[in-house]
């Protein structure tokens, strides 16, 4: 997952907690209360709002503007872009047989528009006694939810400096396994031990065969030697992962990418390292040792 990817997840897991917490904060409020995302499409819309629309009618995941009737859908679509621009608006459209005032009011996070809140209320004759005490209800419940809210908000806020704090620290963690994969003076190859597919290698098992880490990232452990000897080392590694104890048997041999067999000695460690289980493999090169024999 790139880094664009990974921005529209977060974002998108985001704005779901909010709809979640609107509904939560929203649910007794009796004038239509809704949430949209910065594409203009319903998040959140409560039950009011619900069952004033007709029977299978467009609601939630739906674009906010398609609610009203196809004659005012453009008036309704430029008041969202307004408030996906970033401006306060308030304009009147009719829905389920009655007219109503809707406010949208943009939702920023850092200064960016992520959405916009809305409430919507049916325009009553003025001075009559049901619109207020409609008006006298709304303030109470105005005060109710604007103090659950800051709590609610609060814990939020403490949730998300949590979650970055744990982030960091297992960026920091990562660092540090990094270093410490440098430091040793041997080939070290870290792969995943459920799938045998290489998760981590250091600049040294780089080296030894003779391929860029990118390129060794994702391979199988097997696909470091040589295609005639690769079902030798999967059963082996198989056996590592199964007998779970360190390991460091006789003399085995890598493939080089320009296709020479290097003799290696072979250590192998069972660890967690990011919430699953790898195994480590030290490959010592022997090349030098077994040429100094021979010359």
């Amino acid at each position: 997952m790139n880094k664009h990817d990974n921005d529209i997840s977060k974002e998108g897991e985001f704005l779901e907690k909010r709809a979640t917490l609107l509904n939560l904060l929203l649910s007794e409020v009796r004038d239509l209360a809704y949430f949209c995302g910065r594409d203009g499409k319903i998040m959140y819309m409560n039950e009011p709002f619900q069952k004033l629309l007709a029977e299978g009618a467009t609601g939630p995941g739906e674009p906010f503007a398609m609610l009203f009737p196809e004659k005012y859908r453009q008036k309704a679509l430029m008041a969202v872009e307004k408030a996906l621009q970033g401006e306060l608006v308030e304009i009147k459209l009719p829905l389920g047989g009655a007219s109503f005032a809707f406010r949208m009011k943009p939702f920023l996070e850092s200064g960016k528009v992520m959405g916009f809140f809305g409430a919507g209320q049916a325009v009553l004759s003025r001075g009559h006694k049901e619109s207020k005490l409609i008006q006298s209800r709304l303030e109470e419940l105005v005060q109710e939810r604007t103090a659950e809210l800051i709590r609610t908000n609060e814990l939020l806020l403490s949730e998300m400096l949590e979650r970055e704090e744990a982030e960091k620290a297992l960026i920091e963690a990562e660092k540090k396994y990094r270093s410490m994969l440098e430091a040793v003076n041997d080939a070290i190859f870290v792969a995943d031990a459920s799938t045998g597919i290489i998760i981590h290698a250091n600049s040294k098992a780089s080296e030894l065969v003779g391929r860029p880490l990118e390129e060794l990232i994702g391979l199988h452990q097997s696909q470091l030697h040589s295609e005639e000897d690769a079902e030798h080392y999967k059963a082996m590694f198989r056996e590592r992962v199964r007998i779970g104890v360190p390991f460091d048997g006789g003399i085995q041999y890598v493939r080089h990418a320009d296709g020479r067999k290097i003799p290696v000695r072979i250590g192998t460690t069972l660890a967690t390292v990011e919430n699953r289980l790898v195994i480590h493999g030290i490959f010592k090169d022997l090349s030098k040792k077994i040429d100094i024999k021979n010359s």
